[in-house]
């Protein structure tokens, strides 16, 4: 998702300043507009799911600074779909009976409004690659002496996902909140900008 961002009266500033000081506010507002999307869409994106805010970070990316040769902010989403591990999780333990043991079940909350979706055939395994510690979430075909065992045959072992942060930005109606914000902010943030890079060198508009 690129960046462009349109300000009233920019053309006569241009006549009256150096255009360095136009340049450097505007790849300074690119990227802080960049910066209150991300922002703003992780909050509008954990309004509607239960997946945790940090995961949502992790999945939206200022990946391209504007500078000043440059004058355009890139947010990129990330390939790799969020586990089911970082949405709303209940876990049912397993249980000895007469027959032998019943399997634990586990319940994720995708969305806040709407029911749980049982994983059924599914145990949770320690993440290798995870900083927080969570656990990741695993299928898997039999349950048999208290333990889950992968059978011959059977499909192999495979993470559970849920919809990827794109998706979620998508659905939540991200691309309009995104212009909104620029078209809210954008010319503020410039003025400011400008501002302090004229402070800076002992100037005013």
């Amino acid at each position: 998702m690129n960046f462009n961002i349109q300000i009233e009266g920019i053309d006569e500033l241009k006549k009256r300043l150096n255009p360095k000081f136009i340049t450097r506010a505007m790849a300074a507002t690119l990227n802080d507009m960049g910066g209150a999307v991300k922002t703003e869409m992780a909050q509008q994106i954990r309004a509607t799911y239960n997946i945790t805010s940090e995961r949502i970070k992790k999945g939206i990316n200022l990946k391209q600074k504007a500078n000043n040769s440059q004058l355009t902010a890139i947010v990129s989403f990330g390939e790799k779909v969020p586990g089911l591990q970082h949405y709303k999780m209940n876990i049912k333990s397993a249980k000895k009976t007469k027959k032998g043991y019943s399997p634990p079940i586990i319940s994720v909350a995708i969305k806040k409004q709407g029911g749980r979706k049982i994983l059924r055939q599914s145990f949770l395994i320690p993440s290798r690659t995870s900083k927080e510690g969570i656990p990741n979430i695993f299928a898997v075909g039999e349950y048999r002496g208290g333990r889950f065992i992968r059978m011959k045959g059977r499909k192999p072992i495979a993470r559970l996902l849920g919809p990827s942060i794109k998706g979620m930005f998508t659905a939540t109606g991200g691309q309009k909140k995104a212009d909104q914000i620029i078209h809210d902010r954008a010319e503020k943030a410039f003025n400011r900008n400008l501002q302090r890079y004229l402070y800076q060198e002992g100037l005013k508009v």
